[in-house]
């Protein structure tokens, strides 16, 4: 640990040195252009000024903290629908802190509810308990990712590689049901929610947009396997054919989630995630593969420590517990650039591997 440093004092300085969000992480996902979002965000945030004279009708019978709980056990598409009842209702519901916390901090993962048509399946109140939620839900790492399909945080590398969270067609779910060699799933069988996909790139490449290639609707593979089971086949036989199935695509993957930070209600403030920028520099520098890194190119799964180092993702209290064992951060926070680039490259401007304009404005 160097031994000038006070992390109290000079945690923000820190940050902003030695770390970095990912914004290819956020645009490979569903993403709402900032433009798009700061346009939306007053008719979702705020009510008006005036205090409502409107009554809400049978709902006025109950007292606010009966009416409070009725309204969180809406639906969001209810929910919205409710907002817009008349401006009593308008302020109620906008006035919620969970709402409230969600229309703010929360709003790219409400958004891509609507546009996916995925609100009739989720509450306010599960939106927000995912988003005051620090974890993975599959692993101990920071989750910087919201899952449509269960309105789950997750992290990156889960996002990209549990099994739980595979997402599939319809084509692809009549094609695993011939090779178990079962009848397809009748339209009536309960298949749990379905997504309907939204534009986008969701690849990690700057030159691939998977967007072109996406089925119109996808829906969650786990959910698919649980009901096959239902009917008797063998789990063993289940688990196998979805083994070889090789269509375990990515852009479905990406097309299913969003970025979504996580509030810190102790702070009262929002934590998107950051990664080390110091092992990143140092392995642009020393790597035999630094010439892909600082170019912005997408690497295959390489697990020696310093990469696993560099793809984890970090709340921004845990980054500055990171400091403190890491030889590199500390390094750059000294100003010893001898074990990095002395030019910033294209990677680092960018602050990750995909440009974050195009000829529309800001991604």
């Amino acid at each position: 640990m160097v031994s000038d440093v006070d992390i109290d004092r000079d945690g923000q300085a820190i940050l902003d040195a030695c770390s970095y969000h990912r914004t290819d992480y956020d645009i490979c996902l569903i993403r709402t252009r900032p433009h798009k979002l700061e346009a939306i965000a007053p008719y979702l945030q705020t009510c008006f000024d005036t205090e409502p004279s409107s009554e809400l009708g049978f709902l006025d019978r109950f007292t606010p903290e009966v009416l409070i709980q009725i309204i969180l056990q809406f639906d969001i598409e209810s929910y919205l629908r409710f907002r817009q009842v008349n401006r009593r209702a308008r302020a109620v519901a906008t006035r919620l802190r969970e709402y409230e916390l969600v229309s703010t901090h929360g709003l790219e993962g409400l958004t891509a509810m609507m546009r996916t048509r995925m609100t009739a399946n989720f509450t306010i109140r599960d939106l927000y308990n995912s988003l005051v939620t620090f974890q993975c839900k599959l692993c101990p790492r920071f989750g910087g990712y919201l899952h449509l399909f269960d309105c789950g945080r997750y992290c990156f590398a889960c996002l990209n590689h549990a099994p739980e969270l595979r997402v599939t067609s319809y084509a692809l779910m009549d094609k695993l049901c011939e090779t178990l060699d079962i009848p397809k799933l009748e339209p009536g069988v309960e298949l749990g929610p379905v997504l309907h996909t939204v534009p986008g790139r969701f690849a990690l490449e700057t030159w691939q947009n998977a967007g072109y290639f996406l089925p119109r609707e996808t829906l969650s593979l786990s959910r698919i396997v649980s009901v096959i089971a239902s009917l008797g086949v063998p789990r063993e036989a289940i688990d196998l054919a979805v083994k070889e199935d090789k269509k375990d695509l990515w852009s479905y993957r990406f097309a299913a989630a969003t970025a979504y930070p996580w509030y810190d209600a102790k702070k009262g403030e929002a934590d998107r995630g950051v990664n080390c920028k110091a092992i990143h520099l140092h392995l642009e520098k020393n790597s035999w593969l630094g010439s892909r890194l600082s170019g912005g190119r997408n690497l295959p799964m390489i697990k020696t420590p310093e990469f696993q180092h560099r793809r984890l993702i970090f709340s921004r209290d845990e980054f500055l517990e990171h400091f403190e064992t890491c030889s590199f951060a500390q390094k750059l926070w000294k100003g010893d650039h001898s074990e990095f680039p002395t030019e910033e490259s294209r990677f680092m401007r960018l602050r990750g591997n995909l440009d974050t304009e195009d000829e529309d404005g800001p991604l």
